[in-house]
């Protein structure tokens, strides 16, 4: 097969903002139920629930068959992971910052 000329990309830069579904294939089950206590990155572990780093786990909805799609995955350093944050109700461009002088940036 003959590959595609290198300005093939170029012909859908119209279809870069067009809106795409996401089919949910699992869920995090993690010991942390609430939102505050609960760590904003991986490396932050203080103040946290538990005192420290909990563990989460990566749960495979059963019956589609995906139980294959993660074998072999212990052989890499990262997995990324698309979510979504069903319980969150509300969305605002501008910001508080969660620590410090409650402002909102602009």
């Amino acid at each position: 097969t003959k590959k595609p000329p290198l300005s093939y990309t170029s012909q859908f830069q119209h279809r870069r903002s067009e809106p795409i579904t996401l089919t949910p294939i699992g869920w995090i089950e993690s010991p942390y139920k609430e939102r505050f206590g609960t760590p904003r990155q991986p490396t932050v572990t203080v103040q946290v629930a538990g005192q420290g780093a909990q563990e989460g786990y990566v749960v495979l909805a059963p019956g589609l068959g995906l139980e294959h799609s993660l074998r072999s995955l212990e052989g890499f350093e990262y997995c990324w992971i698309i979510s979504h944050m069903h319980l969150n109700t509300g969305w605002n461009a501008l910001v508080t910052p969660p620590r410090g002088p409650r402002k909102v940036r602009h």
